[in-house]
């Protein structure tokens, strides 16, 4: 029996790890995501020397 919450201790341990890993990547994909549509902008912005998109973007 002893045996039994050693093993479903580890597995509540291991789920909790899971979870944290699971929204540190969701954290990184969101953040990629938003960085990548910003320099989308910026880089539009200043192909066409548009000034008020870039301050609309940058501020």
């Amino acid at each position: 029996m002893h045996d039994f919450w050693r093993v479903f201790s580890w597995m509540k341990l291991a789920k909790k790890d899971i979870s944290f890993f699971a929204l540190r990547e969701l954290y990184i994909a969101i953040t990629m995501a938003s960085t990548s549509i910003v320099l989308t902008y910026v880089t539009l912005a200043l192909q066409q020397n548009n000034t008020h998109l870039l301050k609309q973007v940058l501020v």
